[in-house]
């Protein structure tokens, strides 16, 4: 069997939510070119994808991390692409209830798709690594392994030397993007707490009509906060986060000011939408994409340009 090499960021099987017929061709335009662009009709697998993009090739990380298929996150980490991803955001079309447990993994591959993304992966190897050595967190460490090096009558200078060791490897592109690859094949605290967070939101699912379908992007979801300004994540500042699900679906996290209880069902509000309100969101699509936004419909990409 070959080895995969157009590693997709954004799922096909999401991709071909999108699609404006049953065999995976959907519309696209690029928002972000300096040039006059028009809409073109596109397959969902030539879209949102890079070679490669999540193989191994750090030969440190893959020697420290016991890295044996080099290929092992686009093999065995998005397993939720096969049907489970299809069958839960079916059942948000249909609007139907959910279970905690389901609601909990809706968002939890929401979270992953987010994740997965070249803005996030960016914003990961961009990492201020003053800030980070200067941080609460790595100064409580770094006095700890002092006061260990103390107790053990070993030189403290290895502390530092360690540190600069540290930093000058984050300083490795590369390195630093093997790094980001490892967090798909082991337990995300980072990951887990967001997911946390938002499962403890309210959630509402506008929905549309035919006459005015609901556009994703190729980094789909974004957040708003109080004042109206759109961000990518930034969950702290948001008052809410938005992820389009189908043309006729966008599932909104709606911050509260008090936990829900634990429920049997995780009761999702569904609510229809005004034409109005639905172009807004597909707005807030395109200011937060990478380039591209792809829909069903040429009539609402065009309104994006």
């Amino acid at each position: 069997m070959s080895e995969p090499i157009n590693h997709h960021f954004v799922p096909e099987v999401y991709l071909k939510r999108f699609s404006f017929d049953d065999k995976g061709n959907l519309y696209t335009l690029d928002v972000k070119s300096k040039y006059d662009t028009y809409v073109r009709s596109n397959h969902a697998a030539k879209i949102c994808y890079g070679k490669n993009r999540y193989k191994f090739d750090n030969e440190e990380i893959i020697k420290m991390k016991n890295v044996v298929d080099l290929n092992v996150i686009e093999k065995f980490c998005f397993k939720y692409e096969d049907s489970e991803l299809s069958q839960l955001f079916d059942k948000i079309d249909r609007q139907e209830k959910f279970t905690q447990n389901e609601f909990r993994r809706i968002t939890q591959i929401i979270v992953d798709i987010k994740s997965r993304n070249p803005s996030f992966s960016q914003n990961f190897s961009n990492i201020n690594l003053d800030l980070v050595s200067k941080s609460d967190e790595v100064v409580k460490v770094k006095d700890e392994a002092f006061s260990v090096c103390e107790d053990l009558q070993f030189d403290p200078k290895v502390i530092d030397d360690t540190e600069d060791v540290l930093l000058e490897k984050f300083n490795d592109k590369n390195y630093s993007y093997n790094v980001y690859l490892n967090s798909f094949i082991k337990e995300s605290r980072a990951k887990n707490d967001v997911v946390e967070q938002l499962i403890n939101w309210s959630a509402i699912v506008f929905s549309t009509d035919e006459k005015c379908p609901i556009v994703s992007s190729d980094n789909p979801g974004f957040s708003i906060d109080e004042n109206d300004i759109i961000r990518n994540t930034s969950f702290s500042l948001a008052d809410a986060f938005l992820f389009p699900i189908s043309p006729t679906s966008i599932l909104c996290y709606k911050r509260k000011s008090k936990k829900d209880g634990v429920a049997k069902n995780k009761n999702i509000l569904y609510q229809k939408t005004s034409h109005e309100s639905i172009r807004m969101l597909n707005n807030g699509a395109a200011k937060l994409c990478n380039k591209l936004v792809y829909g069903n419909s040429k009539k609402e990409l065009n309104l994006l340009k």
